[in-house]
């Protein structure tokens, strides 16, 4: 018998599948359950399981039609239409590995006389016993010859049916299908509210008929079917989000599971449900001169041509008749049991009738429920554990009501458990409710009102969360008279909507005046508990974000391009931040922050291909707009031009898959997100996180011009303020300009540097603090706020006691563990967060080009003298010259001083933000050519001259690196003249010709990347240029480095040009800020005098001494058309050229421990009984294997717990923290084995307990199977 393999992933302690991964086999058979007609359902159940068995009512009503006589039919194949219906889909489903429906469906009938068939009435049918025109039965058989394929059109190698074949796919206890990924089972956990998945364990179940049955009676009246079936714990599939072109065969199978018809015949006239009709459009052919007669196509055979047969309608109770009406006889009267009678008269509509089928399936009295009651249904929200009890009635239970009144909510499908016996409620004492999204169960009552009269008895009909912009209502309904009497309570925040009918066989009095008081109670109280801001949202806004850490090991970072940078660890993870405005019926824009070195031109068109996909032309190119903060501490690989990829040899798929993958699901986060809220602007001052690293160039600068400015660096920070409706402050995102370099060219941990770091202070300042204490920053200690959750209390204080603790936990041997338990510990886990959308912080990039975070100045390491002024050189090398950070010689302490200076000023920015963002969204986008772009540029005297930008190239001084990172050799900055052994070493590359070397003057040619095309391009010529407006504020997307002073230019010009554009929306009070190295990357931007010193930013400004000139021109246009409401062309595309991409970075072969030892085993353990005291630093070192086998996204490599109680273990801080670091090493670029080694820095905020230090990896065999294995350090105390 054939049978299907699953993987479950199961929860012991409470014995229920969590999710099964399953491939198309599975999967296909799940979708083939949409297109079962009802009577094959319940025949199948009924004929395979046990006769018995049964859904619902639908038993009931499928064995009355088999009782009822074929005479009160229309036709005796009414009766088996009914009993046996076709599947419209059933030439897909027969190529199901496990086919359970048994219904042939290439048999058809025709009449007995073949000379009739062939030359008479040429009636086909697809049921037995009707009648031919002629009289005869229709008895004879005939079977297909060549039925329809399944898949036409499809790839004949793909075995899919429905998805396509070598899909994986993540299937839920409840059936919701989605494609396997890791966010995909942080996002079933969630739901399920597994916090601790220590308890999960992998099992394989094979399943065959039986048990696909038993699922599919299962998915109709269980919310758990795979335990039930799997587990055999006794007490429909979602493909709506799937990409059709990516995961099912096609769209027409999307539509086919999603919108399924009934079978060609089985419809007929005024049908309540409005189900449609499939349409055969196959012709049947009847070729009496064969021995297989019946075919779908004209073949002439010994000259005889086929006759074309016409389809009977089955329900016809004429002979010539292919028409025919219902299934039963006109007039017919039948008799329903007595105990289903309701003394009323109801009108069936397309609502009652659809109600009644979902009442057929889950109740034994459907008509009851669905004419005379409102049937509750209250879902668990995450986190409670629901269950069913027994003292809830199936039927609704009367109680006599007192004050404060007592009810009970009954027939219900899932209680929490802590509100299963009663609810209770009264109008002194207003819970505060727990606001959810979704289907709610512990729902806090809303006040009751005070009834005067007689006792009587109180009915609860219904309870629900309304839509977030109802108001909270309170309905009293007397059946008896048909009256109402409302009472309608506005509220910014809707708490719970109640229905109540009161049956009383006496006069019920309500006092009006007592009644608006309650009103006005009732709305002083939900005025009291709400914390949001109370303003008039005018826009919908949504915030995502998402892991785009990437490979750990072995790849070149991204920044400095030093060939010996290889990643080797994580300092704190990398993410990328998303927000989306929109306006609710118009325009809206998105901005993705990255806390990656820059955007890259591929990985934003292969982002903008999926949300296409997804979304189709809701987001493009046009008002999307992905930035990098310019961390040179993550991993490269990821652009598309030769020359950012040298050092990282070439490609790395991991790196831009990871940046991929995480913008995408942050944009969807967001999206997902989108509520009314309102947007505040704030701005301030940072004095000391910023030095100009060309202060010479910065002089060449026009005089005039700088004495404008106060200071050689941009000190302003813009920052918006993102407040939901209904959950208050949801994010901030902000604009700043500085380097990410507090990090150094020899760093190997990746890093998000100092603006990373800043965007998790802030993260966990809000989470922490950010409501409870009005936005205080009491809780933040050396600038890092205290990560350990607070629902961990009070530890022991006796030293001696958590000693003996301590020393009962020695280290564990390495153990297997499950792919996602490292997602599942994480301390910011997505299973961990409260229900509401988490706060996101980015601090973005600016006009950093010439800016350092190495603010003490830059000095001679071999001196200690400062450098040269001019060329930043000491005695004349560049590579002993360095920057120095606050921290000195400290890099992490650098990196942590300035992302606490901008996490500060952040922070005081947002808690005084009061200026509201008023007006329309809007966007421009284009893309220009600006290797060969005619420039305009005004004369003093007047007039003007018309100038040329150039091909990409890159001068001698870009080799020299900066004072953040030198380069090698005898380069050195402001260098206009280069030498003769380096132009020899650059003519084996490319010789620049003259126009160029014109062109380009002073810069002396290093790399005439523009020209080089072998293999495939070296340097962009084609860039994006964006506009994004949300009312008063315009962000300037420029997709590179642009120095302070090119920045003010810009902004200056854009100003200009919307306030002088005649349209009132652009005044004085507008806000331009500049996001830099956004969409993709070009290197630098200069002014034309910073460009003539040509210091490194100037070396690196590709299209030569106009390029400031070209941005100004091209951007003055984009802002015309977004004041004038005008179009702007959208320009060339630029290539796309992933196919063309080399790699030459080895892949992992496999991982390795010595003898007797196993992966996750301490090699170097903390002493025993040891103690620590904050500012320790613990150490502790594992067997491991390579980062790369699995990037942990959305997981962690290194974990810090803290134990609770006597035996539990909670996640105290992990691969976010900034205080610990994960290094992984081996002794040899061939070795097979590794270790990683786990360091704690012990923060001023660390509680007092007990600790250990666990690790997380994944191993790779000589096969190639990946395995996960963790391993934990002996417990310590930290007091």
């Amino acid at each position: 018998m054939a049978t299907i393999s699953l993987k479950a992933s199961v929860d012991k302690k409470s014995n229920r599948v969590v999710f099964v991964e399953s491939d198309e086999l599975f999967v296909d058979i799940l979708f083939s359950f949409l297109t079962m007609p009802m009577g094959t359902i319940i025949h199948l159940i009924i004929s395979n399981l046990s006769p018995t068995n049964g859904i619902g009512c639908m038993n009931n009503l499928y064995k009355s039609v088999e009782n009822i006589d074929v005479k009160y039919f229309r036709t005796e194949a009414c009766k088996d239409m009914l009993l046996h219906p076709r599947n419209s889909a059933a030439a897909y489903c027969e190529s199901l590995k496990l086919k359970i429906d048994d219904i042939d469906t290439s048999s058809f009938f025709c009449c007995e006389s073949s000379q009739c068939i062939a030359s008479g009435y040429k009636l086909l049918s697809q049921y037995k016993n009707l009648y031919c025109g002629c009289g005869r039965p229709m008895s004879r058989n005939l079977n297909l010859s060549c039925p329809a394929p399944s898949n036409s059109g499809s790839d004949e190698r793909n075995r899919g049916v429905f998805v396509k074949e070598l899909a994986r796919f993540v299937v839920s206890d409840y059936f919701q299908v989605m494609p396997a990924s890791t966010s995909a089972s942080i996002s079933l956990l969630t739901k399920l509210g597994v916090m601790d998945t220590s308890n999960i364990e992998e099992r394989i179940f094979d399943i065959g008929v039986t048990e696909v049955l038993e699922l599919l009676q299962c998915s109709l009246v269980s919310r758990t079917p795979l335990t039930e079936v799997l587990l055999s714990r006794k007490e429909v599939p979602d493909v709506s989000d799937l990409d059709a072109m990516k995961y099912l065969n096609s769209n027409d199978i999307k539509e086919i599971l999603l919108n399924p018809k009934i079978a060609p015949g089985s419809g007929y006239k005024n049908q309540p449900l409005g189900v449609k009709e499939a349409v055969d459009n196959q012709q049947y052919y009847y070729n009496w001169n064969s021995s297989k007669p019946l075919r779908t196509e004209s073949i002439c055979t010994r000259g005889y041509t086929p006759a074309l047969l016409t389809m009977m309608d089955p329900k016809s109770p004429y002979k010539e008749g292919t028409e025919g009406d219902g299934f039963l006889l006109d007039p017919a009267m039948f008799t329903i049991p007595f105990n289903d009678i309701y003394v009323c008269e109801v009108q069936i509509g397309r609502e009652e009738a659809s109600r009644l089928l979902a009442a057929s399936f889950v109740s034994e009295s459907a008509l009851t429920d669905t004419f005379l009651r409102s049937l509750v249904t209250i879902s668990c929200p995450i986190g409670v554990t629901c269950t069913t009890s027994s003292t809830i009635d199936s039927k609704w239970e009367m109680f006599q009501h007192s004050i404060p009144c007592k009810f009970r909510v009954t027939n219900v499908s899932c209680m929490a458990a802590s509100f299963i016996s009663e609810l209770e409620a009264a109008i002194v004492s207003t819970p505060s409710p727990r606001l959810m999204t979704g289907s709610l169960a512990c729902i806090p009552p809303p006040p009751l009102v005070y009834l005067y009269g007689k006792v009587g008895s109180l009915f609860l009909q219904n309870i629900h969360m309304p839509c977030p912009s109802s108001p909270s209502t309170t309905s009293l309904h007397k059946p008896w008279d048909h009256g109402k009497n409302e009472l309608i309570i506005g509220s910014s925040i809707p708490l719970v909507s109640v229905k109540m009918e009161l049956f009383s066989a006496f006069n019920l009095h309500l006092r009006r005046p007592f009644w608006l008081l309650i009103s006005l109670v009732f709305l002083l109280l939900l005025l009291l508990n709400s914390r949001v801001v109370l303003s008039d949202p005018n826009y919908l806004i949504g915030l995502g974000s998402y892991d785009i850490t990437g490979p750990a090991a072995d790849v070149n970072m991204m920044g400095y391009a030093n060939t010996d940078q290889i990643a080797s660890g994580v300092h704190f993870r990398l993410r990328a931040r998303a927000f989306i405005v929109a306006e609710p019926k118009g325009n809206r824009v998105v901005f993705v922050n990255l806390d990656a070195c820059m955007a890259s031109q591929l990985v934003t068109i292969k982002v903008i291909e999926r949300l296409k996909a997804r979304y189709g032309d809701l987001y493009t190119e046009n008002n999307v707009a992905i930035s990098g903060l310019h961390s040179h501490a993550g991993p490269g690989g990821y652009l598309q031009y030769v020359v950012y990829i040298v050092t990282s040899l070439g490609f790395v798929r991991q790196s831009f898959d990871a940046l991929v993958d995480g913008i995408e699901k942050c944009i969807i986060q967001a999206h997902e997100n989108l509520h009314p809220g309102s947007i505040f602007v704030n701005k301030g001052e940072i004095l000391d996180a910023g030095a100009n690293r060309s202060p010479s160039a910065y002089l060449n600068n026009p005089a005039e011009e700088r004495s404008k400015y106060k200071y050689d660096v941009d000190t302003e920070m813009t920052l918006l303020k993102f407040v939901d409706t209904e959950w208050g402050p949801v994010g901030s995102f902000n604009w700043f300009a500085t380097h990410g370099t507090s990090m150094s060219r020899t760093n190997s941990l990746i890093s998000g540097d100092n603006k990373g770091a800043a965007a998790r202070f802030m993260e966990d300042w809000f989470q922490q603090n950010g409501i409870a204490n009005s936005y205080s920053d009491e809780s933040v200690v050396d600038g890092i706020p205290r990560r350990i959750s607070n629902i961990i209390p009070d530890l022991h204080e006796n030293h001696h006691e958590l000693l003996e603790l301590a020393a009962s936990f020695q280290s564990s041997s390495g153990q297997p563990a499950t792919k996602i338990l490292s997602i599942a510990k994480r301390v910011r886990s997505a299973l961990r967060q409260a229900d509401k959308p988490g706060f996101v912080s980015a601090f973005c990039q600016s006009n950093c080009g010439d800016v350092s975070p190495n603010v003490l100045g830059t000095f001679c390491i071999d001196t200690g003298l400062p450098c040269d002024f001019n060329h930043s050189t000491c005695g004349g090398k560049n590579e002993l010259c360095y920057g120095r950070g606050p921290g000195y010689p400290d890099e992490f302490e650098s990196t942590r001083i300035i992302g606490e200076r901008q996490f500060r000023k952040a922070v005081d920015l947002f808690n005084t933000a009061s200026e509201k963002l008023n007006g329309k969204i809007d966007h421009r986008h284009s893309f220009v050519d600006f290797s060969q772009l005619e420039v305009t540029l005004p004369k003093q005297g007047g007039g003007s001259d018309v100038v040329k930008t150039c091909p990409a190239a890159m001068g001698f001084a870009f080799a020299a690196g900066t004072t953040d990172g030198p380069g090698a050799f005898d380069f050195e900055q402001g260098d206009n003249e280069g030498n003769a052994f380096w132009r020899l070493v650059r003519n084996f590359l490319k010789t620049p010709g003259k126009e160029q070397v014109d062109c380009q003057h002073p810069k002396p040619i290093l790399l005439d990347t523009g020209e080089m095309k072998k293999p495939y391009d070296w340097a962009p010529s084609i860039l994006p240029i964006q506009i994004l407006r949300i009312g008063q504020l315009v962000i300037l997307s420029v997709p590179g480095e642009f120095t302070t002073m090119a920045g003010r230019r810009l902004r200056d010009a854009v100003k200009t040009v919307l306030m002088s554009s005649g349209n009132s929306e652009f005044n004085s009070n507008i806000h331009v800020v500049i996001a830099g190295l956004t969409n993709t990357y070009s290197q630098y931007v200069t002014t034309f005098e910073e460009y003539e010193v040509q210091r490194y930013e100037g070396a690196s400004t590709l299209f030569g001494p106009h390029t400031l000139s070209a941005y100004i021109q091209e951007f003055k246009k984009l802002a015309t058309a977004l004041a004038t409401g005008q179009s702007v062309e959208p320009g060339p595309q630029p290539p796309d050229l992933l196919d063309k991409q080399i790699s030459l970075l080895t892949p992992v072969v496999m991982d390795a421990t010595p003898p007797g030892v196993h992966f996750g085993d301490c090699s170097s353990d903390v002493p025993q009984n040891s103690t620590f005291k904050r500012a320790d630093t613990v150490t502790v070192v594992f067997w491991s294997a390579c980062p790369r086998n699995d990037l942990m996204t959305e997981g962690t490599f290194s974990l810090v717990e803290i134990l609770q109680g006597k035996d539990s273990w909670f996640p105290a801080y992990d691969d976010d923290d900034f205080c610990l670091r994960f290094k992984w090493s081996r002794p040899s670029k061939l070795s097979t084995r590794s270790q990683a080694t786990i360091e704690w820095r012990i923060p001023q905020s660390a509680s007092p307990g007990v600790y250990r230090i666990r690790h997380f990896g994944a191993a790779k065999s000589f096969l190639g199977s990946i395995s996960h294995f963790t391993g934990s350090s002996s417990a310590f105390v930290v007091t």
